[in-house]
């Protein structure tokens, strides 16, 4: 009985990620079409970049990572919600006081800024919200952190101190933040933007791992779909806020697939709350 509900529980938690990555190329892929018929090279690489990272993440079986093996649709989606208001959270207090709370917003990725001005407003919105966010998370939460820490787990087997799990997490934070960085600013020596992208990087790979190795966070299981969704409210409030979000994706009829996915994901994620709430209730009668 068991080994069947582990089995729902990750075809729940796979039929979660392939609906979010679903979504995403989507623009991505509108982006490269876009991009032929206006003869825009820029376009063209920003769309090919993103949609090589989620590529990779297959390619070399790194979307194992994707979720816990014993997680759940509802699970992830909880996760996803939490990410999204945390990352929300942030965007109003940075909107309060910038000066405070700016540096943990991080902003929008350097080559793709430049295409953006020149999309429709649903595909710019759609392209900086969605399809950006879920492929940089599954480069830079997923695929890169996997190979950090297979070789922490080698060098540790022979060095004991790297074999301490918050060690190794504030190691991978420390190679994945620059790189995460410089992919967002390129060759323009913005210290600010460069230091608030890493803070944001730092932020969501502690979260996630620190959660996963040394249960950071003990009433809640914080998985790699935090990061997505933290990373995709960060964008939303960067763009106008949620509000504009919702109108601009009703300009279109895919962008109500669109907020009918992210209805999904929320009700999900309450079914979650409920559900652990109701069980705690149970053990202890």
């Amino acid at each position: 009985m068991n080994s069947k509900n582990s089995k729902n529980g990750a075809a729940g938690a796979l039929a979660f990620w392939l609906i979010l990555i679903a979504v995403a190329l989507v623009p991505l892929l509108w982006l490269q079409v876009w991009a032929f018929q206006n003869l825009n090279m820029k376009a063209f690489v920003a769309g090919n970049i993103f949609i090589i990272f989620i590529i990779l993440t297959f390619a070399f079986d790194f979307n194992k990572n994707l979720y816990p093996k014993k997680s759940s649709f509802s699970q992830n989606s909880l996760s996803f919600i939490l990410g999204i208001i945390f990352g929300s959270l942030l965007g109003m207090l940075t909107n309060l006081n910038a000066s405070i709370f700016a540096v943990f917003s991080v902003s929008q990725q350097y080559l793709l800024s430049e295409v953006s001005s020149q999309l429709p407003l649903f595909w710019s919105v759609f392209t900086n919200t969605i399809g950006a966010p879920v492929a940089e998370e599954m480069l830079f939460l997923i695929s890169i952190p996997a190979i950090i820490f297979a070789i922490i787990v080698y060098v540790g087997a022979r060095y004991k101190i790297f074999s301490n799990p918050l060690l190794q997490v504030l190691i991978v934070a420390a190679v994945v933040s620059p790189l995460f960085a410089f992919f967002h600013v390129g060759n323009l020596a913005l210290t600010g933007f460069i230091i608030s992208a890493m803070l944001f990087r730092t932020l969501a790979i502690l979260f996630v791992y620190g959660d996963e190795k040394s249960n950071i966070v003990p009433v809640l299981a914080i998985i790699p779909a935090f990061g997505v969704g933290y990373h995709l409210a960060n964008n939303v409030m960067s763009v106008g806020g949620w509000l504009f979000f919702v109108n601009t994706m009703m300009l279109e009829p895919f962008g109500f697939v669109v907020l009918f996915a992210l209805a999904i994901f929320f009700l999900s994620g309450v079914w979650a709350i409920i559900s652990k709430l109701v069980n705690k209730r149970e053990e202890s009668k």
